[in-house]
């Protein structure tokens, strides 16, 4: 299964979290980055449609920061994806309760479903996975 999930930034350096709806599965209140199924199509697109529907947020560009494989009882193949917001007012969907723009280093301190902890790394190191210039 092919997923994508967003870093998006505001301009002040916060990040968004997305916390799951209750539902009877693993996911359930935890916490994790937007996104979801690449359906079919370019990543970029796709994180474009998936913000859009999850939380009414548009973005224009997005960089593709990693590919990640998760391999439990399914193979997951991830991309992880970067954009900066203007626009911060989040209008959540079914599929989750609550958000939070959060500092990237507050990430680890929510209660991650267990795919979510991959992005930790990329959060954390965000100048590093873009490439930026960092001395």
């Amino acid at each position: 299964m092919k997923v994508v999930k967003a870093v998006l930034k505001r301009p002040d350096g916060r990040v968004l979290a997305l916390r799951k709806a209750e539902r009877d599965d693993f996911m359930s209140g935890k916490w994790e980055l937007p996104g979801g199924k690449v359906e079919s199509g370019d990543i970029s697109e796709c994180a474009k449609r998936e913000i859009a529907e999850e939380i009414g947020l548009n973005i224009r560009n997005s960089e593709e920061l990693l590919d990640i494989v998760i391999r439990e009882k399914i193979e997951v193949d991830c991309t992880i994806v970067y954009a900066e917001v203007q626009e911060t007012e989040v209008e959540l969907s079914e599929e989750h309760r609550d958000y939070r723009w959060i500092r990237p280093d507050a990430f680890r301190n929510l209660e991650l479903h267990r795919d979510a902890a991959y992005a930790i790394p990329v959060l954390e190191n965000l100048d590093y996975y873009r490439g930026v210039n960092i001395e």
